[in-house]
């Protein structure tokens, strides 16, 4: 790899670090904003919970808080993130796919590498079970 490629490469993780910073404060600034959503998850499951800490956390930043592939970070990617509420995509994606993605990231279903794995979700199948509902959920 030269040294170009390095620094374009570097350029990249900071603006998706950057983007993922801004998310994490803006999302922070929804939840103390919006009592509903507290109220909900409030009445969640333990899994339920987790998972949209996950999404909140992780996923949020490139597949935006509705799901349509419209986070902050998404406008700086290669390729655009998937869109949830799309009707195509969510036929043409298996419940499998969706798990795998999730623990494993992009690069375990040929998508982007820019999109990381949760591997410590290998261990906790409700928590993925609970974020594959909530990504089907955006599609409705």
């Amino acid at each position: 790899m030269t040294s170009d490629e390095l620094l374009r490469y570097f350029a990249w993780i900071c603006r998706i670090a950057a983007a993922l910073f801004l998310a994490a404060l803006l999302l922070s600034g929804r939840a103390s904003a919006a009592p509903e959503a507290s109220v909900a998850a409030a009445s969640a499951t333990g899994a339920d919970a987790e998972a949209r800490e996950v999404y909140a956390s992780t996923c949020v930043s490139c597949h935006g808080p509705g799901g349509r592939g419209d986070g902050l970070a998404a406008a700086g990617l290669p390729a655009k993130p998937a869109s949830f509420s799309d009707p195509a995509w969510q036929k043409r994606i298996s419940d499998q796919e969706i798990d795998r993605a999730i623990v494993g990231g992009g690069a375990a279903v040929n998508k982007s590498p820019l999109m990381p794995p949760n591997p410590a979700l290998a261990q906790k199948p409700q928590v993925v079970a609970a974020l594959r509902t909530m990504i089907r959920s955006f599609g409705r």
